[in-house]
């Protein structure tokens, strides 16, 4: 504080930003769900998918983290037809499981990252898992993968860019600043959030 501190910023030539919290909301939004082997009949996958939203939504409810904030925040208001969850299990650190009566039927359900998934199916699925994973990750994504009875579904979300944050970088970069962002999030979301709002230096 003081005049010092005036002085300097009177000859600054470059504002640095954090992502999260100031240049994005620190949520994470839902972008959509996608089976990994999708079914030819499309009225079918629509309703597979939305027992796939209720079956994440069941298992994520009770949890406190990014991507289950997410789950809750925007499935809460989507109708879905309740589920009822037996021999519930968390594995710290990798994901959740459990038994889910899906239309009467019991059905052995796994949420987690897509390797611990991977992990529990065929080679071949397997490799298309992991090789879907990053590609929607190199787009600056977060993946959540559901396995229903061995049968995976990617969940994908993304940062939230905060409401007219990227007029106010256009504003300060239009007084010749240099805007620059810091995080410690996935380099590819990171390029992602800059690439948006038009900032070319990151760390």
């Amino acid at each position: 504080k003081g005049g010092i501190t005036l002085d300097a910023l009177a000859s600054c030539k470059a504002i640095a930003f954090d992502k999260t919290g100031t240049l994005t909301t620190g949520e994470l939004s839902y972008v959509n769900v996608e089976p990994l082997q999708p079914q030819s009949n499309q009225s079918k996958q629509e309703t597979l998918n939305k027992s796939a939203l209720a079956i994440a939504y069941a298992l994520k409810k009770n949890a406190v983290h990014p991507i289950a904030n997410a789950i809750v925040k925007n499935f809460a208001t989507l109708n879905l037809p309740l589920i009822s969850l037996k021999d519930f299990k968390a594995i710290p650190g990798y994901g959740l499981q459990a038994i889910a009566e899906v239309d009467g039927e019991a059905k052995k359900v796994v949420i987690g990252r897509s390797s611990y998934i991977a992990d529990m199916l065929p080679a071949d699925l397997k490799d298309l898992l992991l090789k879907k994973s990053k590609e929607f990750e190199e787009e600056g994504e977060l993946i959540a993968v559901l396995s229903i009875d061995d049968q995976p579904y990617i969940f994908r979300f993304r940062d939230t860019i905060r409401p007219k944050i990227k007029e106010t970088i256009q504003a300060i970069q239009k007084q010749g600043w240099d805007t620059i962002m810091l995080t410690g999030d996935h380099l590819s979301s990171a390029q992602r959030i800059a690439k948006e709002l038009n900032i070319d230096t990151f760390y």
